[in-house]
């Protein structure tokens, strides 16, 4: 992705911005701004916001059903310039045809963007490369993901049904203990474990911040 445009701020106005490295179990998140945006980005303005991201034109490519456990989501390419390269996707409610969810996927910068369009929290994952699905979903050609998960082609690491998107059950440890708990501040004596947090966009699981100690019984 080359830029987030001036366009892009001022739709999203005080959106979430959330940095997220894409490294298995290094993943480091800087969430910006924790406010909403009143605005959606909807119908024709959601044309407007693929040409401005791009800066060029764009059209709607292959099409694929997503199946969720709430409903269900028609995912389209976005193809950008007069070479037709894919470079993102748009998720959309398959009965409305209302967009939803944004997705970039930038690979020469190792990077996706990724939006939700009902609340204009924008989400980038850094790194993408050193995901563990990586080089098995074709460096995230999602509709080629969709299509092996609707019909278990193929079994990926941090790639499943049925949740399309929003938070996923985080990562927990082994309890540790028998010195200072890390993060505590005045240190503290006692046992932990560590817990990461897990996301899901369009059904990819990645890390959300970086791990952090929580506080057990001995």
């Amino acid at each position: 992705m080359k830029k987030i445009s001036i366009f892009i701020l001022s739709v999203l106005l005080m959106g979430t911005l959330v940095f997220i490295g894409c490294s298995s179990e290094d993943s480091v998140a800087t969430n910006t701004d924790n406010s909403k945006s009143s605005q959606r980005i909807m119908g024709n303005k959601f044309d407007e916001f693929v040409e401005d991201f791009y800066d060029d034109t764009f059209k709607y490519g292959d099409s694929i059903i997503a199946y969720d456990t709430l409903t269900n989501f028609k995912v389209k390419e976005i193809t950008v310039g007069i070479n037709s390269v894919v470079r993102g996707y748009v998720a959309v409610d398959a009965t409305s045809d209302e967009p939803l969810f944004f997705m970039d996927v930038n690979k020469p910068g190792k990077q996706i963007t990724m939006v939700d369009l009902l609340t204009n929290e924008v989400d980038i994952f850094n790194d993408i490369d050193l995901h563990d699905d990586y080089l098995l979903s074709d460096e995230f050609d999602m509709i080629k993901v969709i299509d092996d998960l609707n019909n278990n082609y193929v079994t990926y690491v941090n790639i499943d049904l049925p949740k399309f998107w929003g938070p996923d059950k985080p990562k927990v440890g082994p309890k540790q203990g028998g010195g200072i708990i890390p993060g505590t501040d005045p240190p503290k004596l006692g046992c932990w474990k560590m817990v990461q947090r897990k996301v899901r966009r369009f059904f990819i699981n990645f890390n959300q911040g970086p791990p952090f100690a929580e506080e057990v019984d001995c």
